[in-house]
């Protein structure tokens, strides 16, 4: 079965009535680009965005961070600069 089809679609015959009718389509029929496929696309753009986070990491971790300081651990820390001044 998939030998005829082979056949079929092989033909000289079929080839040239498949040319004349994208010369006649007004569609203009484009190679595909194997570099814009949906599957090489989305792992290209899985990759750029894999190294825009990283980027942010690293820029982010070379910020200085600034330490929160609650109202208990101001009063805890006067309280122990108080009892070793005493």
């Amino acid at each position: 079965m998939h030998s005829k089809l082979e056949a079929i679609q092989n033909s000289k015959l079929v080839k040239e009535k498949i040319e004349a009718s994208q010369v006649l389509s007004k569609r203009v029929f484009k190679k595909c680009n194997h570099k814009l496929c949906a599957h090489e696309l989305s792992k290209w753009l899985k990759d750029k965005r894999y190294l825009s986070r990283a980027k942010t990491m690293v820029f982010l971790e070379g910020k200085p961070h600034v330490e929160i300081i609650s109202s208990h651990d101001k009063s805890k820390a006067g309280m122990l600069a108080n009892s070793t001044n005493e």
